[in-house]
């Protein structure tokens, strides 16, 4: 599966209530262009931080916090319509996708290592 299909994929498996209760066409319109800019720039950090002899969970909670401004611009964008979310349920919508990608970031970063 492609990258931002799998992604909005993710996302929408990981969301348990109503808060993307969207179809994924609807996601992707609305934000697809932010999950990719985010997700892009999570995956390209614990690729650069891999380098480091620092462990994986690590490497993921320092990729999480360097990409800070992209996720903000994600949960903004998940505020206005036609998700409307709450910053609440459009931060716990983030969690819910990050932990979603968690294993792909662990075979980037285990990849980048062996590289």
């Amino acid at each position: 599966m492609g990258g931002r299909k799998w992604l909005v994929v993710a996302l929408l498996i990981a969301v348990g209530g109503p808060a993307w209760a969207q179809s994924e066409e609807e996601v992707t319109a609305a934000v697809g262009k932010e999950i990719d800019i985010y997700t892009g720039c999570l995956k390209q950090r614990a690729h650069d931080l891999a380098k480091s002899d620092a462990s994986e969970n690590v490497i993921i909670g320092q990729a999480i916090a360097a990409c800070a401004k992209e996720r903000q611009v994600l949960l903004e964008a998940s505020q206005l319509p036609p998700l409307n979310l709450s910053a609440n349920d459009a931060n716990e919508q983030i969690n819910q996708m990050v932990l979603s990608l968690r294993e792909r970031m662990i075979k980037t970063i285990k990849s980048a290592k062996e590289s």
